[in-house]
């Protein structure tokens, strides 16, 4: 709802200026406000689609400006965006129209920082060449190569953010799916390890903690994935709860090798560990 003040203008009102009490409660929304935790690719969607047809709507404004200004008399060589999208149809999209090029190169910049996030790349106060240069060191620019690739396949179709994240959300939601239902078949093979439910249940999430992508896994870390308060069940199930190990191992080492066995298998162990950050 808008906020209207009265008293007259805001440059020559003074001490004249009045507000109702709604001002106090914006401005403390704005003061206080928070960015949510992005923690799913649905999320993801709602929160960057929007900002990347903003970005989309930007370039048009951008070719706009640059074809009347040679219309004017510019030099058609000093006009970035015309350069670019000259480069762009003369590499990728050969038929491509200003729109069509406007959307796959706001969503070609949004992967590419998408990218650059997951190498913990500088963002802020950084031009695109300079956080380009760094996503060629780090080897992601394959990546982007593969989404350059993925958008020519998509040429003549929607191929929006919205539905390019749409399409990876429901590959992820399926990949999902069949996972789950492989952890399950998996976990059936070891349930009648547990004697009860509740070490059972703990069990279960204790194996899901350890096979998911926590980068710790302490037992604070892995009850909070599980989505229990404390990790005194965790930690119960480690220390004293009554369980059979040895027929647990049993049939883990029957269902790996029954899945995986083959005279040319060979084990490779590896001590797994991630990078220190900061000092």
């Amino acid at each position: 709802m808008p906020v209207l003040l009265s008293g007259g203008d805001l440059a020559t009102a003074g001490r004249g200026l009045s507000a109702p009490a709604g001002l106090e409660t914006l401005l403390a929304r704005f003061l206080r406000w928070k960015p949510q935790r992005i923690t799913t690719v649905s999320a993801l969607v709602k929160a960057v689609a929007p900002r990347t047809r903003l970005l989309r709507y930007e370039v048009l404004d951008q070719l706009a400006a640059e074809r009347k200004a040679m219309a004017a008399g510019a030099d058609k060589h000093r006009q970035p965006f015309t350069g670019l999208a000259a480069d762009w149809r003369a590499m990728l999209f050969p038929q491509a129209n200003d729109e069509e090029f406007a959307d796959a190169y706001a969503q070609t910049v949004t992967f590419a920082l998408f990218l650059a996030r997951t190498k913990g790349i500088e963002l802020t106060g950084r031009r695109l060449h300079e956080i380009g240069t760094d996503l060629y060191y780090s080897g992601k620019l394959l990546c982007l190569s593969a989404w350059l690739r993925d958008l020519k396949s998509r040429a003549g179709q929607d191929c929006g953010m919205l539905a390019v994240m749409e399409d990876t959300r429901s590959r992820e939601a399926d990949a999902h799916a069949a996972w789950s239902e492989r952890f399950s078949e998996l976990f059936a093979q070891v349930a009648g390890s547990f004697p009860n439910a509740r070490v059972r249940r703990h069990g279960r999430a204790y194996l899901l903690g350890l096979l998911s992508q926590q980068e710790r896994k302490t037992s604070w870390q892995l009850a909070e994935f599980a989505g229990d308060a404390t990790p005194d069940g965790l930690q119960r199930l480690l220390n004293s709860a009554p369980w059979d190990e040895d027929a647990c191992r049993d049939a883990l080492a029957r269902y790996v090798i029954r899945e995986f066995g083959d005279p040319g298998t060979v084990l490779a162990p590896d001590e797994t560990g991630f990078l220190k950050k900061g000092r």
